[in-house]
C-alpha cells in the first residue's frame, strides 16, 4: 500500500490566512510527507469557484513543490483535459518531468462542473470525444521524435515535442473518475491507472466499480497487479480518539457544501450519466454520522483508519491519498494530522516505522 497526500483545497482565510499563505502551507506540508515517508503529492486543477478553484494551474503548484522536494513524487489529480490545449498540456508535463528529475505522474480528468465549461467556451457535450483525443495528442507527443495529429478539434504537423519527459516513453497516467462505467473501462483498455473518489456512493459500491475496472484489464489482456488504484479522501486525524472524528465534522460538511454549490446549475450533457441532481445528491449525503459510520471519509481514532484502510486494500485498492488542507483546519492542526497519520498508521501497511517529528 502506497500513501499520498492530494490537494485540492476549499479555501478558508480564517484557516488558512492570505492565498500565498494557503500555497505555502501546502508546499510545507509536501516537505513534511516527504520526510514521513508519503509516495506522492497530488493537485487538483479546478477554477472560478472556491470548491478548488484557488489551483487553477497545477503546474504552477508542483513545479514549487518540485523544487522543495528531492524523492516525493509529484502528480496531477487531475489536469481537466477538454478545457486545455493538449499540446501545451503536454510541454508542460514533459517540463515537469525534466524540473523534478522523474518524478512526474499524470492524472487525466473530464471535469464536470458547467460553469468551467461555460467560462472556457467548452461545449460540455464534446468533453468524452475532447477528453479522449486529448489523451491520444499528449501520449503521441511524449512518445516520438516528431508527431503529427488529424483530429476533430486539434490537427498539426510534425511538432517535435521540447523537452523529452525523462520517464520513456512519458509519466504514467492515471484517470480519474466518479460513476461512469465507461470510464473505468476506458482506463482499464488503455493500461492507465485508477484514481476513483468514493465519498458520492457507499462503501460496497467500491469493489463493484473495481471490479469494473479489473474486469476490463483482464478482458483486455492485462494483470492488474501491473496497475495502481488509488482512492481519495477527506481526512483528520489527532492523539485524542475521542475528539479526532468530532472535530472534523464541520469541516467536511463545509467541504461538501462548496462541493454542492458549485454543481448547483445542474447542467449536464449525455456524456455525464448519474450527475443529473448532482447538488441535491451532494447536500442530501450532509449527514456527518453516515458519512463517518460507512467510511466515506478518512477521519477518527487511528484504529478506526487503519481497519478502514484494511478493507480498502481487500478491495483491490494499492493506494490510500488523503486531503489535510480542509476548511476550518489550520496548517499547524493539518500538519500535526499527518504526522500522527504517518506514525500510528501506515507502518502497518509499509512495514517501517515513519520517522514522524
Amino acid at each position: 500500500m502506497k500513501f499520498s497526500l492530494l490537494f485540492l483545497p476549499c479555501y478558508d482565510p480564517a484557516a488558512h490566512g492570505s492565498e500565498s499563505d494557503l500555497y505555502n502551507q501546502i508546499i510545507d506540508e509536501c516537505v513534511l510527507a516527504e520526510s514521513l515517508g508519503f509516495d506522492t503529492a497530488w493537485v487538483a486543477e479546478h477554477h472560478f469557484h472556491k470548491y478548488g478553484g484557488h489551483v487553477p494551474n497545477v503546474s504552477i503548484l508542483l513545479s514549487a513543490i518540485a523544487q522543495r522536494t528531492t524523492r516525493l513524487n509529484i502528480a496531477a489529480g487531475g489536469l481537466c483535459v477538454p478545457l486545455n490545449s493538449p499540446i501545451r498540456l503536454a510541454e508542460e508535463v514533459a517540463m515537469l518531468d525534466t524540473l523534478s528529475g522523474g518524478r512526474m505522474r499524470v492524472g487525466m480528468v473530464r471535469a464536470f462542473l458547467s460553469h468551467e465549461y461555460d467560462a472556457f467556451q467548452v461545449d460540455m457535450a464534446e468533453s468524452r470525444a475532447r477528453y479522449e483525443e486529448g489523451i491520444e495528442i499528449m501520449r503521441g507527443l511524449w512518445s516520438n521524435k516528431t508527431f503529427s495529429y488529424d483530429g476533430q478539434f486539434t490537427k498539426f504537423d510534425e511538432i517535435e515535442l521540447l523537452p523529452k519527459c525523462i520517464q520513456k516513453p512519458h509519466p504514467r497516467i492515471t484517470v480519474g473518475t466518479v460513476m461512469s462505467k465507461e470510464s473505468f473501462e476506458y482506463a482499464a483498455y488503455n493500461g492507465f491507472d485508477l484514481m476513483v473518489v468514493p465519498y458520492i456512493f457507499p462503501f460496497e459500491a467500491l469493489a463493484e466499480k473495481i471490479g469494473w475496472y479489473t474486469d476490463a484489464l483482464k478482458a483486455a489482456g492485462r494483470d492488474p497487479k501491473d496497475h495502481n488504484i488509488m482512492t481519495s479522501y477527506y481526512f483528520y486525524t489527532n492523539e485524542n480518539d475521542e475528539k479526532a472524528s468530532e472535530y472534523a465534522r464541520e469541516p467536511i460538511l463545509g467541504c461538501l457544501e462548496y462541493l454542492a454549490d458549485a454543481a448547483s446549475p445542474d447542467k449536464w450533457s449525455a456524456d455525464y450519466k448519474g450527475y443529473q441532481g448532482m447538488s441535491k445528491i451532494v447536500r442530501e449525503m450532509k449527514d456527518y454520522d453516515h458519512l463517518y459510520a460507512d467510511n466515506r471519509v478518512m477521519v477518527g481514532p487511528t484504529g478506526k483508519l487503519r481497519a478502514h484502510i484494511k478493507a480498502l486494500e481487500e478491495v483491490g485498492i494499492t493506494e490510500v491519498s488523503i486531503q489535510p488542507s480542509l476548511p476550518g483546519i489550520s496548517a499547524a492542526e493539518a500538519e500535526n494530522a499527518i504526522k500522527v497519520f504517518a506514525r500510528e498508521v501506515m507502518p502497518a501497511f509499509t512495514g517501517a516505522a515513519a520517522a514522524a517529528q
